[in-house]
């Protein structure tokens, strides 16, 4: 792989626009005279991450609760094959707002999900690349998996207060985040908050790390150089939708065993040892196919949250950059 300076992909890009950012994207006229520019790059980026967070999670929520539930059947019982029927199903259990339920923790773990993703992969992306700035793609790899360490680190309480919100099995037990939180910890312990944080690891590394190359690749090696803001947008869109379904299958494996000892409460353990005994576990009682239980809605979910947060992030970013005018 030929070395290319990171230009058209980066928040730091030299590239300054006539207009401003949501002019050029929007076609409108703003007032630019309000000073939204952060000098500061890693708090610039942080505060893109927020922003792609927010956005995500509430574009992402409904699916998300399908996916979840999806993973949390286990043994024989079939797991439906339509999208659309299961979120009509939920919707008929609880009203349109059960589709929401645990959007709560979903913001509040979406919101360090991507700065823990999207900035820790900006960060050490810098400092892994050449001193002239050029970068082979193996460095936007080991960047990605750099960044699943730290959205770990940063995510995983909210994930189990998500899941048990979004459970059958709890339906009536937890009110809300705080409830969760309260609960786990009063009666499971502290610890409890990082169930399932090796599953959660292996998930993020793997998915962060080909996400972010295929990115790169695709924006490099595959799309035409963007000639406007407004094509640019619409690139990063295509390419977060892209890597989005590329991506889910292969995190799966992983996905299903962290919803599971997620799910568990403390002396009602079913799943016990590590990551790779679980998965034999399920192989064994449910056969191979349950390790992707869910890849459907997952990859809906996951393309739909690669297009907006990666989006949005850029966006923000720029927005924020004060090179740009």
């Amino acid at each position: 792989m030929s070395r290319l300076r990171l230009e058209r992909f980066s928040a730091e890009s030299s590239e300054v626009p006539s207009k401003g950012v949501f002019s050029g994207i929007l076609g409108t006229s703003l007032n630019t005279n309000v000073n939204l520019k952060i000098e500061n790059q890693v708090t610039r980026e942080a505060v893109a991450g927020i922003a792609g967070g927010v956005v995500g999670a509430a574009f992402c929520q409904p699916v998300d609760v399908v996916a979840t539930r999806r993973m949390l059947v286990s043994g024989s019982t079939a797991v439906s094959q339509s999208l659309r029927g299961d979120l009509k199903a939920i919707v008929v259990e609880g009203g349109v707002a059960r589709l929401y339920r645990g959007l709560g923790p979903q913001i509040l773990a979406s919101v360090p999900c991507a700065v823990g993703m999207y900035t820790a992969e900006r960060f050490f992306r810098r400092r892994l690349a050449n001193p002239d700035g050029t970068e082979k793609v193996a460095c936007v790899w080991f960047s990605g998996v750099m960044s699943g360490i730290t959205e770990t680190a940063l995510t995983c309480p909210f994930e189990v207060a998500k899941v048990r919100l979004q459970s059958k099995q709890y339906i009536g037990l937890y009110k809300n985040t705080t409830d969760v939180f309260r609960k786990v910890v009063s009666q499971e312990g502290v610890t409890r908050l990082y169930s399932g944080a090796s599953p959660t690891l292996m998930r993020n590394c793997t998915f962060n790390s080909q996400f972010f190359a295929g990115l790169y690749l695709l924006k490099h090696e595959v799309m035409p150089e963007a000639e406007s803001k407004a094509q640019e947008f619409g690139q990063n869109i295509a390419a977060g939708v892209i890597m989005g379904i590329v991506g889910t299958p292969l995190k799966m494996p992983f996905f299903i065993v962290k919803s599971r000892l997620q799910e568990q409460r403390l002396g009602h353990a079913k799943y016990t040892g590590n990551v790779f005994q679980i998965q034999a576990q399920i192989v064994r009682e449910e056969g191979f196919r349950a390790l992707w239980k869910g890849n459907w809605a997952s990859s809906v979910r996951q393309s739909i949250s690669g297009a907006t947060v990666l989006s949005t992030f850029t966006l923000v970013s720029t927005l924020l950059d004060p090179i740009e005018r």
